[in-house]
């Protein structure tokens, strides 16, 4: 897997076999497999049902109903509704999403719960396929790594547990995929168009944000536009259910729903403030430590900000290629100092992943992979038993070891061929 495949030589290297497409295609097959049995056998714990997606398709039933809009935030709202689609949930999945969110999953409860989901299921896996083929056209022999690149993104286990868990982070890495590619192209018609791929993921405006940031630091100011044209369709759209007191509304949902959610998930979070603030949580430290803590990591967070923008600033002749490096990395900038980043959005840093692995012997690559999805499963099997998500570990050691000159050697081929 994101190994080259040379068909004149034939070789019996564990190596070789892990790196051809044919075991990749292999891998995907057994992966398929393995969803529709579950499917099939055991339909009580199917990944089409309930799930994450859930709270979300409880949320648009009540937010297309004039009469129930404005209890989209509502715990008791929800768990009727919740309880009243699907009988068996227990507990109530709270909603924490602007109300532009919940209204682009109004069109999913025209179908039964099921169905929905598995739509839902089915986007996200495009999703992924979609970014996989963005991200191989970047670099060179990109025809000999497909099968292999979409094997390792299916392989990754957050990621796989987000795409059929019914959360976005696919949906997250094909926009900032994207939003990469059009980086590259460095036209006035690709930076429009990033503005609206960007102002389209202010779904996770903790996420979208910092790249924005970083497109306004490289000087791209074509992607305002578009990116406002886009922010104002969102904010009509929720008023258009709510009214104009919907950022009211969200907020005072916030309230509800940030104390639940950490109670909850607080041991799946892998960003340095919340993994911060789990151990403090769980540690049971007392409030005066626990907000110097807080703020010497926010701290911390705004410096690995700081540092990863500057690349960006530059003016040198070569300074596109140095720029494209800085947006790579960002995006795992992104989910190290957001204040809520869980397990599945490390599926952002794949990009930085599949970069730094250009510059390892393809032989060698094979075994870094493997290990890697190796680490990424044992990282989801423990996460119900660890105070954080394991998967902090792979994104600071990219933070650490990412050195821009690898990124501007194989960019600049890409740039080339271009």
């Amino acid at each position: 897997m994101l190994g080259e495949t040379k068909g004149a030589e034939v070789s019996t290297s564990l190596s070789d076999i892990i790196s051809s497409r044919f075991f990749s295609l292999v891998i995907l097959g057994v992966l398929g497999a393995v969803v529709f049995g579950a499917i099939i056998f055991f339909p009580s714990h199917s990944i089409l049902f309930e799930g994450d997606f859930a709270p979300f398709y409880a949320a648009a039933t009540l937010l297309k109903d004039p009469n129930t809009a404005i209890q989209i935030y509502d715990p008791v709202a929800l768990s009727a509704i919740q309880k009243q689609i699907w009988p068996q949930m227990t507990g109530v999945y709270l909603v924490g999403y602007p109300p532009y969110v919940i209204a682009l999953f109004i069109p999913f409860t025209g179908l039964d719960p099921v169905s929905a989901k598995a739509l839902f299921v089915f986007l996200s896996i495009t999703a992924v396929v979609v970014s996989s083929f963005f991200l191989v056209r970047m670099f060179p022999h990109s025809s000999d790594i497909r099968a292999q690149t979409i094997a390792t993104f299916f392989c990754f286990a957050p990621l796989f547990h987000g795409v059929f868990g019914g959360q976005n982070a696919s949906f997250s890495l094909l926009l900032f995929t994207l939003a990469l590619f059009l980086f590259l192209k460095k036209t006035p018609l690709a930076d429009l168009i990033s503005g609206l791929v960007l102002g389209l993921w202010l779904f996770k405006p903790h996420f979208s944000l910092v790249i924005i940031l970083g497109f306004l630091c490289a000087r791209r100011f074509l992607i305002l536009p578009t990116l406002t044209l886009t922010a104002v369709g969102y904010y009509l759209l929720a008023k258009s259910y709510l009214g104009a007191d919907w950022l009211l509304l969200w907020l005072q949902g916030l309230e509800l729903f940030v104390p639940a959610d950490f109670q909850n998930n607080s041991h799946q979070m892998m960003s340095l403030l919340g993994v911060t603030q789990s151990i403090l949580f769980l540690a049971q430290i007392d409030d005066l430590t626990a907000s110097i803590a807080t703020f010497v990591i926010s701290g911390l967070s705004l410096i690995i900000l700081f540092f990863s923008l500057k690349p960006l600033m530059r003016t040198s002749k070569d300074a596109h290629l140095s720029q494209a490096h800085a947006i790579i990395m960002l995006a795992n900038v992104a989910i190290l100092i957001s204040p809520h980043t869980l397990y599945y959005d490390a599926a952002l840093f794949l990009p930085a992943l599949y970069i730094w692995l250009q510059k390892v012997p393809v032989k060698k690559r094979a075994h870094l992979v493997l290990f890697f999805l190796l680490f990424s499963g044992l990282s989801v099997s423990l996460k119900e038993v660890m105070p954080f998500s394991l998967m902090l570990i792979p994104s600071l050691c990219l933070l650490l070891l990412q050195k821009p000159a690898t990124s501007r050697t194989f960019l600049t081929k890409w740039c080339l061929e271009k």
